[in-house]
Protein backbone atom coordinates (compact mmCIF):
# COMPACT_ATOMS: atom_id res chain seq x y z
CA UNK A 1 0.00 0.00 0.00
CA UNK A 2 3.05 2.57 0.64
CA UNK A 3 4.18 1.95 -3.00
CA UNK A 4 1.05 2.88 -4.68
CA UNK A 5 0.65 6.13 -2.01
CA UNK A 6 4.20 6.89 -3.03
CA UNK A 7 3.69 6.65 -6.58
CA UNK A 8 0.16 8.41 -6.46
CA UNK A 9 1.53 11.48 -4.20
CA UNK A 10 4.62 11.08 -6.25
CA UNK A 11 2.43 11.83 -9.76
CA UNK A 12 0.60 14.67 -8.02
CA UNK A 13 3.47 16.35 -7.00
CA UNK A 14 4.98 15.78 -10.53
CA UNK A 15 1.65 17.51 -12.11
CA UNK A 16 1.96 20.70 -9.68
CA UNK A 17 5.19 21.14 -10.46
CA UNK A 18 4.71 20.59 -14.63
CA UNK A 19 1.50 22.71 -14.07
CA UNK A 20 3.04 25.20 -12.00
CA UNK A 21 6.11 26.27 -14.05
CA UNK A 22 4.55 25.68 -17.93
CA UNK A 23 5.01 29.78 -17.70
CA UNK A 24 8.82 29.78 -16.46
CA UNK A 25 10.15 26.74 -18.69
CA UNK A 26 9.72 24.85 -21.92
CA UNK A 27 7.71 21.62 -21.65
CA UNK A 28 10.23 19.08 -22.39
CA UNK A 29 8.40 17.21 -25.28
CA UNK A 30 6.65 13.67 -25.57
CA UNK A 31 7.68 10.71 -27.38
CA UNK A 32 3.99 9.45 -27.99
CA UNK A 33 5.12 6.80 -30.12
CA UNK A 34 7.26 5.55 -27.75
CA UNK A 35 4.32 5.99 -24.69
CA UNK A 36 2.01 4.13 -27.20
CA UNK A 37 5.01 1.06 -27.67
CA UNK A 38 5.28 1.38 -23.75
CA UNK A 39 1.39 0.65 -23.72
CA UNK A 40 0.96 -1.90 -26.15
CA UNK A 41 3.84 -3.94 -23.94
CA UNK A 42 2.04 -3.50 -20.76
CA UNK A 43 -1.43 -4.08 -21.82
CA UNK A 44 -0.79 -7.17 -24.62
CA UNK A 45 2.89 -8.40 -23.85
CA UNK A 46 2.99 -8.38 -20.13
CA UNK A 47 5.57 -10.73 -18.20
CA UNK A 48 4.51 -9.05 -14.67
CA UNK A 49 2.12 -11.89 -13.81
CA UNK A 50 4.92 -14.47 -14.93
CA UNK A 51 7.75 -13.14 -12.88
CA UNK A 52 5.60 -13.05 -9.98
CA UNK A 53 4.62 -16.27 -10.33
CA UNK A 54 7.54 -17.63 -10.62
CA UNK A 55 9.38 -15.75 -7.46
CA UNK A 56 5.98 -16.44 -5.13
CA UNK A 57 5.15 -20.12 -6.62
CA UNK A 58 7.94 -21.90 -7.95
CA UNK A 59 10.88 -20.46 -5.99
CA UNK A 60 8.72 -19.85 -3.03
CA UNK A 61 9.70 -17.62 0.28
CA UNK A 62 13.05 -16.38 0.18
CA UNK A 63 15.01 -16.03 3.82
CA UNK A 64 18.19 -13.70 3.47
CA UNK A 65 21.26 -16.39 2.69
CA UNK A 66 18.49 -19.11 2.38
CA UNK A 67 19.64 -21.59 -0.70
CA UNK A 68 15.76 -19.83 -2.27
CA UNK A 69 17.40 -16.67 -2.21
CA UNK A 70 20.57 -17.92 -3.62
CA UNK A 71 18.27 -19.58 -6.49
CA UNK A 72 16.02 -16.04 -6.64
CA UNK A 73 19.23 -14.50 -7.26
CA UNK A 74 20.48 -16.53 -10.16
CA UNK A 75 17.26 -16.04 -11.54
CA UNK A 76 17.03 -12.90 -11.68
CA UNK A 77 20.32 -12.11 -13.00
CA UNK A 78 19.18 -14.69 -15.95
CA UNK A 79 15.83 -12.71 -16.36
CA UNK A 80 17.73 -9.31 -16.55
CA UNK A 81 20.85 -10.71 -19.02
CA UNK A 82 17.75 -12.11 -21.04
CA UNK A 83 16.44 -8.58 -21.14
CA UNK A 84 19.18 -6.78 -22.36
CA UNK A 85 19.63 -5.23 -19.33
CA UNK A 86 23.65 -4.11 -18.77
CA UNK A 87 26.27 -4.99 -15.86
CA UNK A 88 24.32 -6.95 -14.55
CA UNK A 89 25.34 -8.31 -11.15
CA UNK A 90 25.26 -9.35 -7.58
CA UNK A 91 26.39 -6.58 -4.73
CA UNK A 92 27.76 -7.88 -1.25
CA UNK A 93 26.53 -5.95 1.28
CA UNK A 94 28.65 -7.18 4.89
CA UNK A 95 28.16 -10.31 6.36
CA UNK A 96 24.02 -10.74 7.21
CA UNK A 97 24.89 -14.54 9.35
CA UNK A 98 24.27 -17.94 8.63
CA UNK A 99 21.92 -19.15 6.07
CA UNK A 100 18.71 -20.98 7.32
CA UNK A 101 16.16 -23.08 5.91
CA UNK A 102 13.00 -25.56 7.34
CA UNK A 103 11.04 -28.23 5.65
CA UNK A 104 8.38 -29.33 7.89
CA UNK A 105 6.87 -28.97 10.81
CA UNK A 106 4.37 -30.70 13.14
CA UNK A 107 2.39 -29.81 16.57
CA UNK A 108 -0.21 -32.25 17.98
CA UNK A 109 -1.73 -32.25 21.37
CA UNK A 110 -1.75 -35.55 23.13
CA UNK A 111 -3.64 -34.86 26.07
CA UNK A 112 -5.77 -33.22 27.62
CA UNK A 113 -7.44 -34.66 24.33
CA UNK A 114 -5.18 -35.75 20.76
CA UNK A 115 -5.70 -33.08 18.15
CA UNK A 116 -3.65 -31.44 15.87
CA UNK A 117 -2.23 -28.02 16.19
CA UNK A 118 -0.56 -25.26 13.95
CA UNK A 119 2.11 -23.78 14.34
CA UNK A 120 5.22 -22.72 12.41
CA UNK A 121 8.86 -22.41 13.46
CA UNK A 122 11.14 -19.18 14.03
CA UNK A 123 13.74 -18.36 11.48
CA UNK A 124 17.27 -18.98 12.72
CA UNK A 125 16.06 -21.83 15.52
CA UNK A 126 17.33 -25.56 15.35
CA UNK A 127 15.00 -27.95 14.63
CA UNK A 128 14.32 -30.82 17.18
CA UNK A 129 15.96 -33.55 15.42
CA UNK A 130 13.38 -35.61 15.42
CA UNK A 131 9.77 -35.89 17.09
CA UNK A 132 10.04 -34.67 21.21
CA UNK A 133 7.41 -35.31 23.29
CA UNK A 134 6.68 -33.12 26.28
CA UNK A 135 4.85 -31.55 29.31
CA UNK A 136 3.57 -27.92 28.86
CA UNK A 137 4.15 -25.05 31.26
CA UNK A 138 3.31 -21.51 31.06
CA UNK A 139 6.16 -19.09 31.68
CA UNK A 140 6.85 -15.24 32.12
CA UNK A 141 10.32 -13.99 31.34
CA UNK A 142 10.35 -10.27 30.70
CA UNK A 143 13.47 -9.17 32.69
CA UNK A 144 17.05 -11.00 33.31
CA UNK A 145 15.71 -11.51 37.00
CA UNK A 146 13.10 -13.44 35.76
CA UNK A 147 15.38 -16.48 34.71
CA UNK A 148 16.46 -17.43 38.29
CA UNK A 149 12.86 -18.80 39.40
CA UNK A 150 12.62 -21.41 36.74
CA UNK A 151 16.19 -22.90 37.41
CA UNK A 152 15.84 -26.37 37.74
CA UNK A 153 12.18 -26.78 36.67
CA UNK A 154 12.76 -26.70 32.55
CA UNK A 155 14.03 -30.10 31.95
CA UNK A 156 12.01 -31.56 29.30
CA UNK A 157 9.23 -29.16 29.05
CA UNK A 158 7.66 -27.43 26.26
CA UNK A 159 6.94 -23.46 27.06
CA UNK A 160 4.37 -21.11 25.78
CA UNK A 161 6.06 -17.84 26.42
CA UNK A 162 2.87 -15.49 26.30
CA UNK A 163 -0.63 -14.99 27.93
CA UNK A 164 -4.04 -16.09 26.06
CA UNK A 165 -5.85 -12.68 24.36
CA UNK A 166 -8.67 -12.26 23.16
CA UNK A 167 -9.53 -12.47 19.14
CA UNK A 168 -12.48 -11.87 17.08
CA UNK A 169 -13.81 -12.55 13.24
CA UNK A 170 -12.92 -9.84 11.21
CA UNK A 171 -15.32 -7.95 10.48
CA UNK A 172 -14.34 -6.21 7.34
CA UNK A 173 -11.42 -6.89 4.77
CA UNK A 174 -8.32 -6.83 5.49
CA UNK A 175 -6.77 -4.14 2.86
CA UNK A 176 -8.83 -1.57 1.47
CA UNK A 177 -7.89 1.28 -1.40
CA UNK A 178 -7.24 4.82 0.20
CA UNK A 179 -10.07 7.70 -1.31
CA UNK A 180 -8.08 10.87 -1.35
CA UNK A 181 -9.29 11.69 1.99
CA UNK A 182 -7.15 8.88 3.67
CA UNK A 183 -4.28 9.87 1.48
CA UNK A 184 -4.68 13.04 2.92
CA UNK A 185 -5.20 11.20 6.58
CA UNK A 186 -1.47 9.47 6.21
CA UNK A 187 0.57 12.46 5.59
CA UNK A 188 -0.56 13.81 8.91
CA UNK A 189 2.02 12.68 11.55
CA UNK A 190 3.40 14.57 14.91
CA UNK A 191 6.58 16.66 14.46
CA UNK A 192 8.63 16.51 17.64
CA UNK A 193 8.88 20.80 18.60
CA UNK A 194 11.67 19.39 21.51
CA UNK A 195 14.84 18.36 19.60
CA UNK A 196 15.82 17.49 23.21
CA UNK A 197 12.50 15.19 23.71
CA UNK A 198 13.67 13.62 20.44
CA UNK A 199 16.62 12.33 20.97
CA UNK A 200 15.74 11.68 24.42
CA UNK A 201 13.16 9.12 22.94
CA UNK A 202 15.52 7.71 20.41
CA UNK A 203 18.18 7.36 22.87
CA UNK A 204 15.21 5.81 25.16
CA UNK A 205 14.42 3.30 21.90
CA UNK A 206 17.80 2.48 21.83
CA UNK A 207 18.47 1.61 25.39
CA UNK A 208 15.38 -1.26 25.08
CA UNK A 209 16.35 -2.17 21.79
CA UNK A 210 19.47 -3.41 22.87
CA UNK A 211 17.90 -4.98 26.76
CA UNK A 212 15.66 -7.02 24.60
CA UNK A 213 18.56 -8.66 22.50
CA UNK A 214 20.73 -9.16 25.76
CA UNK A 215 17.46 -10.93 27.42
CA UNK A 216 17.38 -12.62 23.98
CA UNK A 217 20.81 -14.03 24.55
CA UNK A 218 20.57 -14.80 27.97
CA UNK A 219 17.11 -17.04 27.18
CA UNK A 220 18.16 -18.76 24.40
CA UNK A 221 21.66 -19.74 26.36
CA UNK A 222 19.13 -20.45 29.88
CA UNK A 223 16.81 -22.19 27.85
CA UNK A 224 19.14 -24.61 26.27
CA UNK A 225 20.91 -25.33 29.39
CA UNK A 226 18.06 -26.25 31.56
CA UNK A 227 16.61 -28.94 28.56
CA UNK A 228 13.93 -27.68 27.25
CA UNK A 229 12.39 -29.32 24.72
CA UNK A 230 10.96 -26.31 22.30
CA UNK A 231 8.93 -22.90 23.00
CA UNK A 232 5.32 -21.09 21.79
CA UNK A 233 4.66 -18.03 21.05
CA UNK A 234 1.07 -16.59 20.00
CA UNK A 235 0.61 -15.33 16.50
CA UNK A 236 0.51 -11.64 16.47
CA UNK A 237 -2.58 -12.24 14.18
CA UNK A 238 -6.02 -13.57 14.21
CA UNK A 239 -8.43 -16.05 11.97
CA UNK A 240 -6.15 -18.38 11.43
CA UNK A 241 -3.41 -16.54 10.29
CA UNK A 242 0.24 -17.39 11.68
CA UNK A 243 2.25 -14.51 11.95
CA UNK A 244 6.53 -15.34 12.77
CA UNK A 245 9.35 -13.65 12.23
CA UNK A 246 12.95 -14.67 13.16
CA UNK A 247 14.11 -16.22 16.71
CA UNK A 248 17.30 -17.71 17.80
CA UNK A 249 20.24 -15.92 16.33
CA UNK A 250 21.09 -15.78 12.65
CA UNK A 251 25.36 -14.67 14.33
CA UNK A 252 27.66 -17.90 14.25
CA UNK A 253 28.63 -18.31 18.10
CA UNK A 254 25.77 -16.67 19.46
CA UNK A 255 23.18 -18.83 21.05
CA UNK A 256 20.61 -20.65 18.94
CA UNK A 257 18.51 -21.06 21.91
CA UNK A 258 15.86 -24.18 21.18
CA UNK A 259 13.38 -24.69 18.85
CA UNK A 260 10.96 -21.83 18.93
CA UNK A 261 7.41 -21.79 16.60
CA UNK A 262 4.77 -19.24 16.37
CA UNK A 263 1.48 -20.30 17.08
CA UNK A 264 -2.10 -19.31 15.05
CA UNK A 265 -4.01 -17.70 18.66
CA UNK A 266 -7.31 -19.89 18.22
CA UNK A 267 -4.78 -22.88 19.46
CA UNK A 268 -2.49 -21.13 21.63
CA UNK A 269 -5.43 -19.80 23.60
CA UNK A 270 -6.67 -23.06 24.65
CA UNK A 271 -3.60 -24.48 25.64
CA UNK A 272 -3.69 -21.43 28.09
CA UNK A 273 -7.50 -22.73 28.64
CA UNK A 274 -6.18 -26.15 29.79
CA UNK A 275 -3.43 -24.65 32.03
CA UNK A 276 -5.37 -22.33 33.58
CA UNK A 277 -8.03 -25.40 34.59
CA UNK A 278 -5.49 -27.36 36.05
CA UNK A 279 -5.77 -30.03 33.16
CA UNK A 280 -2.16 -31.34 32.49
CA UNK A 281 -0.96 -30.37 28.67
CA UNK A 282 1.34 -32.81 26.54
CA UNK A 283 2.09 -31.97 23.14
CA UNK A 284 4.26 -33.82 20.73
CA UNK A 285 6.57 -31.56 18.16
CA UNK A 286 8.73 -32.39 14.92
CA UNK A 287 10.63 -29.15 13.23
CA UNK A 288 12.55 -30.56 10.75
CA UNK A 289 14.97 -26.97 10.33
CA UNK A 290 18.63 -26.71 10.00
CA UNK A 291 21.46 -23.67 9.23
CA UNK A 292 23.21 -24.30 6.08
CA UNK A 293 26.16 -22.43 7.01
CA UNK A 294 28.43 -23.03 9.69
CA UNK A 295 29.97 -18.83 9.44
CA UNK A 296 27.94 -15.93 8.70
CA UNK A 297 27.90 -15.13 5.03
CA UNK A 298 27.87 -11.90 3.33
CA UNK A 299 24.06 -11.08 1.69
CA UNK A 300 23.51 -10.22 -1.87
CA UNK A 301 22.02 -7.54 -3.95
CA UNK A 302 20.92 -8.18 -7.36
CA UNK A 303 21.24 -5.10 -9.58
CA UNK A 304 21.35 -4.50 -13.32
CA UNK A 305 21.48 -1.07 -15.78
CA UNK A 306 19.25 0.46 -18.32
CA UNK A 307 21.42 2.59 -19.88
CA UNK A 308 19.25 6.30 -21.23
CA UNK A 309 21.60 8.16 -23.40
CA UNK A 310 19.92 11.75 -23.73
CA UNK A 311 20.30 11.85 -20.27
CA UNK A 312 22.77 9.53 -19.50
CA UNK A 313 24.45 11.52 -16.74
CA UNK A 314 21.40 11.26 -14.76
CA UNK A 315 19.93 8.58 -12.35
CA UNK A 316 16.25 6.96 -11.55
CA UNK A 317 16.45 4.21 -9.39
CA UNK A 318 13.83 1.50 -9.07
CA UNK A 319 14.31 -1.66 -6.71
CA UNK A 320 12.12 -4.09 -4.52
CA UNK A 321 13.64 -6.68 -1.98
CA UNK A 322 13.54 -10.17 -3.33
CA UNK A 323 13.98 -12.14 -0.27
CA UNK A 324 10.86 -12.70 2.07
CA UNK A 325 10.26 -14.28 5.39
CA UNK A 326 10.54 -18.37 5.46
CA UNK A 327 6.51 -19.18 6.05
CA UNK A 328 5.00 -17.28 2.45
CA UNK A 329 5.12 -17.01 -0.78
CA UNK A 330 6.70 -13.22 -0.43
CA UNK A 331 4.25 -11.70 -2.79
CA UNK A 332 3.32 -8.58 -0.92
CA UNK A 333 6.52 -8.41 0.56
CA UNK A 334 8.21 -7.98 -1.98
CA UNK A 335 7.55 -9.63 -5.87
CA UNK A 336 4.85 -7.41 -6.16
CA UNK A 337 7.41 -4.54 -6.15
Amino acid sequence: MFKRNAVKWGVLALALAVSGGAGAQAKEPVDLDMVSRIRQEAFHRSQVMATFSHLTEQIGPRLTNSPAMSEANAWTRSRFTDWGLQNVHDEAFDAFGRGWEFSNANVEMLSPRVTPLYALPKAWTPGTRGPVEGEVIKVDIKKLADLDQYKGKLAGKILLLNDARDYARASSADSHRHDDAGLAELQVFAVPKDVADAKADRARKAREYLEKQALTRATNAFFAEQGVLATISISGWDNGIIRVGGGGSRKAGEPVGVPELAMMAEHYNQLVRALDHKQPVKLRVDVQARFTDDTDQPGYNTLAEIRGSSKADEIVMLGAHLDSWHTGTGAADNAAG
